[in-house]
């Protein structure tokens, strides 16, 4: 009986151990149960903040993209009186280039006599000096008047190939990078219509009727689609080369070929 009741005091104490020890881990159980609380609400909150982040990143990415556009249109509008002027050799124009291109212009380009070139300033873009033999850098020249630059456009076109002292020279609008850039997408549609002959232009309508329908625009923020700029071109050739021999006309052609442009143009700029 004696070790009997010796074995149940042993056996109490440790029962009166373990739910000590059982009162510590719920304890310990507690703390954490409060500190997981505490982790969660702060994971809440910072995924909160996380998505108010993105959200405020993307208004102002599209706050700096818009504007970038704003800048890039402002560049233009500066550059609208400018023509770059490729080929002259590399300091021929000596100290004033306005006077230079005063004097050979007229005479390149076939220009009427009456015609007065008046240059803002004139100067090369920009870059370092190049070596000899190497491509001679492009003349930036400003006009003071509009229609005289157009005029210089027009001749250069209607006048090329030009050549001065056995140096070809070419003439072009003076364009920022990011728009050349984004022109240069269109070459391929381009060089397409040319390989057809077909004509490559831009029409503007002036002063329409006023209940007239507005003329339909092409939405120029497809050329940055490279999936639309691959798809058009492979549809436009598959075009041409199913129509080409059922054609009378180049010009009925080109005609057809322009409406399905279009219409593929509008179905794809629908999805945007």
């Amino acid at each position: 009986i004696k070790n009997i009741f010796n074995m149940l005091t042993t056996i109490n104490t440790s029962i009166t151990k373990i739910e000590g020890e059982m009162q510590d881990l719920s304890k310990m159980t507690s703390d954490l149960v409060g500190r997981l609380g505490v982790l969660e609400q702060r994971t809440s909150d910072l995924e909160d903040s996380s998505h108010e982040a993105r959200q405020d990143t993307n208004e102002l990415k599209a706050q700096i993209k818009e504007l970038y556009a704003k800048i890039n249109d402002q560049e233009n509008q500066a550059r609208q009186n400018n023509s770059r002027i490729l080929g002259f050799p590399e300091g021929i124009e000596v100290i004033n280039p306005s006077c230079f291109l005063e004097k050979e212009l007229p005479a390149l380009l076939n220009l009427p006599s009456e015609t007065h070139l008046e240059f803002e300033r004139v100067h090369h873009s920009l870059g370092p000096k190049p070596k000899e033999g190497q491509c001679p850098r492009a003349l930036i020249a400003k006009l003071l008047r509009f229609p005289i630059k157009e005029q210089i456009l027009r001749a250069a076109r209607e006048a090329s190939p030009l050549e001065w002292n056995g140096h070809k020279i070419m003439v072009f609008q003076d364009l920022s990078r990011d728009l050349q850039d984004h022109r240069r997408q269109f070459n391929p549609v381009k060089r397409i219509l040319r390989q057809h002959h077909a004509p490559v232009t831009s029409s503007l309508v002036v002063n329409p009727e006023p209940n007239a329908r507005p003329p339909w625009r092409m939405n120029s923020s497809l050329l940055l689609d490279e999936q639309f700029t691959s798809s058009l071109k492979i549809e436009l050739e598959d075009f041409v080369s199913f129509n080409d021999a059922l054609a009378s006309l180049r010009a009925n052609l080109w005609e057809t070929f322009n409406a399905y442009a279009q219409g593929k143009l509008i179905s794809w700029g629908s999805f945007l």
